[in-house]
């Protein structure tokens, strides 16, 4: 059964940065080489790889990562796989795979200047974009059989740093001021407008027509019509954003940051109308991010950072030495919200006194189905998200336990 991880958070705190106290919390790496990608298959088992050929893999969820033999030397700039033991690096030196989860790597293409970024639909088929060469300023490069042949498809003016796939047919690359578009997987490509020359660093889709693309200056685009229109959303920030991942139209992330905001990370429930900042409690800049559900999710960056969340990164947060707010005066347990929800909710409870906290989810036949919270907590108000995608449409209940206190209500799932 999966664990939330919810802490007590002063807003203060929050600013200043300390692990303890927010809703993401550093793994070791046991490098300090920059990580440029995170990739995940599940819930255990994922990679990350970086600068001098830097490859890590876990498959404890990232308690402990452990060193990979490196396909080269140079940075490694993107990392996917389609399995537990196939999948492919990029970066400088060329394209790599391994059939074995990283035990061992073959070089599948070598080129000088690189690639940015490897996406696969399927064992077979996938993509890579990257810098070309002198003469090619920008490339596309494809396979059809699992990279034992790869085929160049286009090249442009422009530098493509980021590519994503929905269908074998349909999918987009992103650069300086540039959206690329095919729908006959990639013979052909079409520009979209943008709207913007700033530099465009990450693109992800998560269907034929809704996604978004990040880049320099705070921009953020989301489409919802396959990319014939994009439209400018608010990320509240004026810094780099190098990467952005959703498992929904609604719920999605985006990392970076620069100088003084290193370690920046928001969140959105509502499909990027509103961004809410969470604190990451690292003053690293972060190049990458994965989610597996709605809770669990990883980003990695500078100095060979690894940051991990289990509520999906949501702190809530008493807030008494800035407005002197009291602290709650005795337990509550609030009804959850969306409700009726699909596939996540937030359930948000309060305690008055230091206790050993529970909040669980059952069935209507009183089978425990969800462990969200069993710690001790502070006296404050916090936040769970309970993701139902593993759970059918229904009524189910969630329960509260404090010493011999217990508060319960409903909830309504609804695929």
């Amino acid at each position: 059964m999966r664990h939330a991880h919810v802490v007590l958070s002063v807003l203060f705190v929050l600013q200043t940065s300390v692990f303890a106290q927010s809703g993401w919390f550093p793994q070791p790496s046991g490098t300090i080489n920059w990580l440029n990608s995170v990739h995940f298959v599940n819930a255990n088992t994922g990679w990350a790889v970086g600068s001098y050929g830097t490859v890590l893999k876990t498959t404890n969820g990232g308690t402990t990562w452990e060193a990979q033999p490196p396909p080269s030397t140079g940075i490694l700039r993107s990392v996917y796989f389609t399995g537990v033991d196939t999948g492919w690096a990029v970066g400088v030196g060329g394209i790599f795979k391994t059939t074995n989860g990283g035990a061992s790597w073959i070089t599948q293409a070598v080129s000088d200047n690189g690639f940015y970024s490897v996406r696969f639909v399927n064992a077979h088929t996938g993509w890579t974009v990257g810098p070309g060469s002198e003469f090619l300023p920008g490339v596309v490069v494809k396979t059809t059989n699992g990279g034992t042949t790869w085929s160049w498809q286009a090249t442009w003016e422009g530098v493509p740093v980021s590519v994503w796939f929905v269908t074998v047919s349909t999918g987009w690359a992103v650069g300086w001021g540039m959206i690329l578009e095919t729908t006959d997987g990639g013979a052909t490509w079409s520009s979209q407008p943008s709207g913007t020359m700033n530099r465009l660093g990450s693109v992800c889709f998560v269907d034929a027509n809704t996604g978004w693309a990040v880049g320099q200056s705070g921009t953020i685009l989301k489409t919802t019509d396959g990319g014939a229109s994009w439209v400018g959303q608010s990320a509240g920030t004026s810094y780099l954003l190098t990467s952005v991942f959703f498992i929904d139209t609604d719920t999605g992330w985006v990392v970076g940051g620069e100088y003084s905001v290193a370690g920046l990370i928001l969140k959105t429930t509502d499909g990027g109308a509103s961004w809410s900042p969470q604190p990451g409690g690292t003053l690293n800049q972060l190049e990458s991010v994965c989610f597996v559900n709605a809770s669990t999710g990883w980003a990695v960056g500078q100095s060979g950072t690894i940051l991990k969340t289990t509520s999906g990164g949501l702190v809530w947060a008493d807030e008494p030495q800035l407005n002197n707010d009291p602290l709650p005066e005795r337990l509550q347990l609030h009804q959850n919200y969306p409700n009726p929800f699909n596939p996540s909710t937030e359930i948000r409870f309060e305690t008055p006194s230091s206790s050993h906290i529970s909040l669980r989810v059952f069935d209507l036949l009183g089978r425990e189905i969800e462990n969200l919270v069993d710690e001790e907590l502070m006296p404050g108000r916090y936040q769970a998200t309970f993701d139902g995608a593993r759970f059918s449409s229904g009524v189910y209940i969630y329960r509260l336990e404090a010493g011999r206190f217990a508060l319960t209500r409903k909830l309504v799932l609804h695929k």
